[in-house]
């Protein structure tokens, strides 16, 4: 970072290139300036609910985990709810047992293949999360 507050990544050759954030309101790219390190945000270039979304008949032991984890969530489904439904879940042997566990790594590695990310602006990225 230089003193004006842009961004610039160095090349293996030593050349200093200037860094550029995708600006999704504008749908253009402009420099990258920020006044410190806390405004750069690291965001999934196609946001992971898409990514579900598009995905979601593709991962059988994955959409078996979502359909228990829905039987026992109500309305308005919480974080604080999530992790406690999550964890009984989890400690429920006898479901857990039926969980393919390779079929399951291969899913979650699937996604990894699906997922890029990007170095952006974080007023950028509240952007791009409202529009989500």
């Amino acid at each position: 970072m230089n003193s004006d507050g842009q961004l610039y990544v160095e090349t293996t050759e030593n050349k200093k290139l200037p860094l550029l954030s995708y600006c999704s309101d504008k749908n253009e790219y402009e420099n990258f300036n920020v006044n410190n390190f806390s405004e750069i945000a690291i965001d999934h270039v196609i946001s992971m609910n898409t990514i579900l979304n598009n995905s979601k008949n593709e991962f059988k032991e994955l959409k078996k985990i979502s359909n228990e984890l829905r039987k026992y969530l109500k309305k308005p489904i919480t974080y604080k709810k999530l992790i406690s439904k999550g964890t009984k879940l989890s400690d429920n042997k006898i479901f857990t047992n039926t969980i393919d566990i390779e079929t399951l790594k291969f899913e979650f590695e699937a996604i990894l293949g699906k997922m890029d990310l990007q170095l952006m602006h974080t007023s950028h990225n509240n952007f791009k999360r409202a529009k989500d």
